[in-house]
């Protein structure tokens, strides 16, 4: 079984990418933190692909009413929470 990984602090390199994703999820909720929404991606890299991290991320970040915290993600990729 797959979960989502402890937080731990990882190289800077290997957040660059995840940085990168979060800047679009980012643009739909300015009011989440770029480094929150990368640390989130990032502790999901082992349940779903990037793409499908993004698109979960995109719809977590669309739907206002029903997301408050970037943490909604993992919650969605891990499949505790329905979109």
């Amino acid at each position: 079984m797959t979960t989502i990984t402890a937080e731990a602090p990882a190289a800077a390199e290997e957040m660059k990418p995840w940085h990168n994703l979060a800047g679009l999820i980012v643009a739909i909720r300015p009011d989440w933190t770029i480094e929150t929404v990368a640390d989130v991606l990032h502790r999901c890299r082992n349940l779903k692909t990037p793409a499908e991290l993004v698109e979960i991320g995109t719809r977590v970040a669309s739907s206002y009413r029903k997301f408050e915290t970037p943490r909604s993600i993992g919650m969605v990729a891990a499949g505790l929470v329905e979109l």
